[in-house]
């Protein structure tokens, strides 16, 4: 390939600019601003397409280059804004009756309309022209839309936009028009699809392009959060894996093929397939709700129907994990299953933070994919999954049996199930080991443009077996407790697992919609969003305490969650762990000068626990299957301790 034979996006942009100019007047804006001229082209990245068709009539020749702000350089992210502009655009045209002028005009010429898709233009211009040379330029803050381009001839609601505008100024018209055209030079225009019922892959751009010479994307750093809208983010799952086979890398760059777009067209009709079998969740930004595949939904609402029912058997069944007993207060139980809760629900945007974390260069441990239950068989952990889901998304979750974990890429499980939580109940502690590496890597490898979904394993036993760098990338909820059989009559036992059942079936989602109607506005403000990316469980966990307060309920198992509770739990056991031992009258520690042997050859299986749970910045090299060497600062900070040190030991 030659390099004039590439269709190149996303090259070096110009930076932004300030133009200096001198005030004449000011009055209130109306729309015959924009009339009475022959020629219009506009720099846009937010359009109402009424507003498009609106201006189509008042001039003669149009043209609208349609940026977007919110979506990072992905081919998938392209292809599905795309596909969407030309969805909307047939459709409103039809909607308004001027769908047949819309198709003389684009195939004619007179109205073109341009898709921009480099890096992020957040200019507002429209560049107009009249008969004997006349010429205005308007630019500010309003894009192209009804709420924007407001005044009293509009009938809807306005919002305050600042415009500048220059009448009839040659140098002001010769500055932004070569503006436009720099950005003109840079994109591809929508043509008229061959079905304008059906658009199909074969009538975007980025496809037609890429038949007529090898397209190569230059990706540039990611610099905005993804927009999100229930279409979008289905095309995009589509989209994103077809790109991925059929798309190769060529140092450093992307490289669309001619020959490859068969495979492109293969996978998206086996991913419409896949999907139409499916139950995916996605998130309707328009609507404020989250949609299932198969047509249900949670539409976000403060006071929605069965809030209060809802409530009360939510509060009902965690004060039925009082009468479990095992190691301390049962109210740690409660708020163990809280904590889950918490991240539960707030995990069908974990994806969308982390990648606004790593954008913000934050530790990807802050926003866990995954949430692992240890504890018991009878510690009540696969009845409170299926009662949580069950508040969430109806009967649409999903649950899957530990044997199957493995036998499918977690990547691809993650990719194909949207926001949808898959639960993996009794999963063998080798499955889970087994992915470790996928694990540890699931924030490389997040492009932040495909929504990842939230994975939950349901494990027994206890968290001694997991190693420290697995073990900080899952939030983990570590359950002690159990029905006592010697405690419960079987009646009592059977009243208990009834009463919990019962909620299973009768729970429904209006304390979700309640929470989501709560947190869907501080995740969609980026100055809000900011001072919760350091914690998003504080934020789930306050969001998810105000709803229970709201409608009537404020138990004290509902307290503050944080995402490094897990974190502060294993200190705090290992630090038990560790002055238990050196309490012991015959500990055989060995306390050096910088260092301290601890023999753990008495019982290998604490010893193993402790060499996983002892941070890795302490232990030292020398560690055995017989005794740990730990760094003595490090340890004694650990332990809260001074270590003193036999006479014998002094050197």
């Amino acid at each position: 390939m030659k390099p004039e034979d590439h269709v190149t996006l996303f090259e070096d942009t110009q930076s932004s600019q300030v133009v200096f100019a001198t005030f004449e007047r000011g009055e209130p804006f109306h729309r015959d601003l924009l009339r009475s001229f022959q020629r219009a082209r506009v720099v846009t990245y937010s359009a109402s397409l009424r507003t498009v068709l609106w201006l189509m009539e008042q001039v003669d020749e149009l043209e609208v280059i349609m940026g977007e702000p919110k979506v990072t350089a992905s081919l998938a992210s392209i292809a599905s804004y795309q596909h969407l502009l030309l969805e909307d655009l047939h459709h409103e045209a039809e909607a308004t009756g001027k769908h047949a002028e819309l198709l003389r005009r684009l195939q004619d010429g007179t109205v073109r309309v341009l898709v921009l898709r480099e890096a992020v233009s957040h200019a507002k211009l429209y560049l107009l022209e009249g008969s004997g040379g006349r010429t205005r330029v308007v630019t500010g803050s309003a894009n192209l839309s009804d709420r924007a381009l407001n005044d009293a001839s509009v009938p809807t609601e306005g919002q305050h936009e600042q415009f500048t505008a220059f009448d009839d100024q040659p140098r002001a018209w010769a500055h932004f028009e070569a503006e436009y055209e720099r950005l003109r030079a840079k994109t591809q225009v929508l043509t008229v699809p061959a079905n304008v019922k059906q658009v199909t892959p074969a009538d975007l751009p980025l496809i037609q392009e890429a038949r007529k010479a090898p397209l190569v994307i230059a990706v540039p750093v990611q610099v905005t959060a993804p927009a999100r809208d229930v279409r979008f983010e289905r095309l995009a799952g589509e989209y994103g894996p077809a790109f991925k086979e059929a798309v190769t890398k060529v140092k450093g760059k992307l490289v669309l093929e001619p020959k490859s777009l068969p495979v492109v067209a293969r996978v998206l009709r086996d991913r419409k397939a896949q999907r139409d079998a499916e139950s995916v969740l996605r998130l309707d930004r328009e609507g404020s709700a989250l949609v299932s595949s198969t047509g249900f939904r949670v539409d976000a609402a403060h006071d929605p129907p069965g809030l209060t029912e809802d409530a009360a058997l939510l509060t009902a069944f965690f004060n039925g994990y009082a009468h479990f007993t095992g190691d301390g207060d049962p109210a740690v139980l409660q708020q163990d299953y809280f904590a889950f809760l918490s991240w539960l629900y707030i995990s069908p945007f974990m994806s969308d933070l982390l990648a606004e974390g790593l954008r913000r260069d934050h530790s990807p441990h802050k926003f866990p994919m995954y949430a692992v239950l240890l504890g018991k068989s009878s510690s009540g952990k696969t009845t409170a999954t299926r009662v949580f889901l069950r508040s969430m998304v109806g009967p649409n979750g999903v649950e899957r049996p530990g044997p199957d974990l493995g036998k499918r890429s977690l990547r691809g499980l993650m990719a194909e199930s949207g926001r949808l939580p898959v639960y993996f109940n009794d999963v063998e502690r080798a499955k889970l080991t087994a992915l470790s590496s996928d694990i540890k890597n699931t924030a490389e490898m997040h492009d932040g443009e495909n929504i990842l979904a939230p994975m939950v394993f349901s494990l027994n036993g206890n968290e001694q077996g997991l190693e420290d760098e697995l073990r900080k990338r899952l939030f983990a909820v570590q359950t002690n407790h159990a029905l006592d059989p010697t405690r419960l009559s079987r009646e009592e036992r059977d009243t208990l697992h009834a009463n919990a059942t019962r909620t299973a079936k009768r729970i429904g989602t209006g304390l979700y919609a309640a929470y989501l109607a709560r947190l869907l506005p501080v995740l969609d403000d980026a100055e809000q969003l900011t001072a919760h990316l350091n914690d998003p469980l504080k934020l789930s966990s306050a969001t998810l305490r105000t709803v229970l307060a709201d409608a009537g309920h404020t138990p004290a198992w509902a307290s503050e969650v944080s995402v490094h509770r897990d974190e502060e739990r294993v200190l705090a056991h290992t630090r038990a762990t560790l002055l238990g031992l050196w309490n012991k009258p015959q500990h055989g520690w060995s306390v050096q000068r910088d260092r301290v042997v601890i023999p753990i050859q008495d019982d290998l299986r604490v010893g193993a626990a402790l060499a996983r749970s002892i941070p890795d910045s302490l232990l030292m090299s020398g560690s055995t299957n017989g005794r740990l060497v730990v760094q003595r600062e490090g340890l004694e900070r650990l332990m809260g301790v001074r270590l003193g040190r036999a006479w014998w030991q002094l050197k």
